[in-house]
């Protein structure tokens, strides 16, 4: 006769449990072999693909070692601790560092750099945003000629800029407070769309603003655009001066050991490339309309020769990014 527990037949639970642990081992090694292809992402595109979420990778190996503790699979169950462990130092170190504050007296500028979306028509929004975000240089990535004609509003707030429009998404804009000098459209490998490189006045010193938006690797020839570009932009480094700002849609989470490569390659003796959002958590801004996959893809970068003092996400103003917002001041 078969014994019954609580109205359930023991050999049914047994089964359940066997079932249960397979689905969970089966999630487990899924998630494992993501969190360590992820490491590959130079060698590949589909490998650089993985890295972009170790966000996720880190929560659902939570998930997974929770249930195998309950089931008690000590083997899966140190595997998928391991994993998360090796998400887990890639995201923890995020929400530490972040700049001591400089002196009150210290010059600074903020910047709000937002891929506004080509087709995105809700233009308001993001009038509102630069509104209440009062930024003393605003970086418009996707910028048509439709979002131009919108942003001649706040012309008479930033009366400087510089702008190359196009109906595909790669049109690029700056607009500023501050005069702009020597701003020029340069383009940085084969993709041939445009970035900008401006120098603006802090305080007497000059700061180097470079706005950029590579192609999205969403198959292996964009991909390599993708790092041809990145890669001519630190083969210029020396061009840019030790006071820096890079901004914009890098297509390229910081997990990516394609984007830890040029942030590497952009160091010299004087000065190196760093997050601003570094101290700050993870910020993710892509995409907005599938929070199960948000990942960080803007970024706002700048020097040592620099402190930032605040860093931060925008709302949603109706592009499929959020924009992202630094507060930078000068080190004396």
């Amino acid at each position: 006769m078969e014994h019954v527990e609580n109205g359930t037949p023991r050999s049914g639970r047994s089964a359940w449990r066997g079932r249960l642990t397979a689905l969970v081992r089966i999630a487990a090694s899924v998630f494992c072999l993501l969190t360590l292809a992820a490491y590959l992402g130079r060698a590949g595109w589909a490998f650089d693909v993985c890295s972009h979420f170790r966000l996720q990778y880190m929560i659902a190996l939570a998930m997974c070692a929770s249930v195998l503790a309950a089931l008690r699979d000590r083997v899966f169950l140190a595997v998928a601790g391991a994993c998360f462990i090796v998400n887990a130092a890639e995201i923890v170190p995020w929400y530490f560092g972040a700049d001591a504050p400089p002196s009150d007296e210290s010059p600074h500028l903020t910047l709000l750099c937002a891929n506004v979306w080509n087709f995105n028509d809700d233009h308001d929004r993001f009038l509102v945003l630069i509104e209440e975000r009062d930024p003393d240089i605003v970086v418009v990535l996707e910028a048509t000629a439709a979002w131009t004609k919108v942003l001649e509003a706040i012309a008479a707030e930033y009366p400087h800029s510089l702008a190359e429009i196009h109906e595909h998404p790669f049109g690029i804009a700056i607009y500023s407070r501050l005069p702009l000098e020597e701003a020029r459209i340069v383009r940085y490998g084969s993709a041939d769309f445009p970035s900008i490189v401006a120098k603006v006045d802090v305080g007497g010193e000059t700061v180097t603003i470079l706005a950029t938006h590579p192609l999205p690797p969403r198959r292996p020839r964009l991909w390599r655009m993708r790092n041809e570009q990145l890669a001519a932009i630190a083969a210029a480094r020396d061009e840019l001066g030790d006071r820096l700002i890079v901004a914009g849609d890098f297509n390229a989470s910081p997990f990516s050991p394609c984007m830890k490569h040029f942030v590497a390659s952009m160091r010299t003796p004087a000065a190196r490339l760093r997050y601003a959002s570094k101290g700050y958590g993870i910020k993710p801004t892509w995409p907005t309309f599938n929070r199960l996959l948000f990942t960080p893809l803007d970024h706002i970068l700048v020097t040592d020769t620099l402190a930032v003092t605040d860093f931060r996400t925008g709302p949603h103003i109706g592009s499929d990014h959020l924009p992202v917002q630094a507060t930078i001041a000068l080190r004396r």
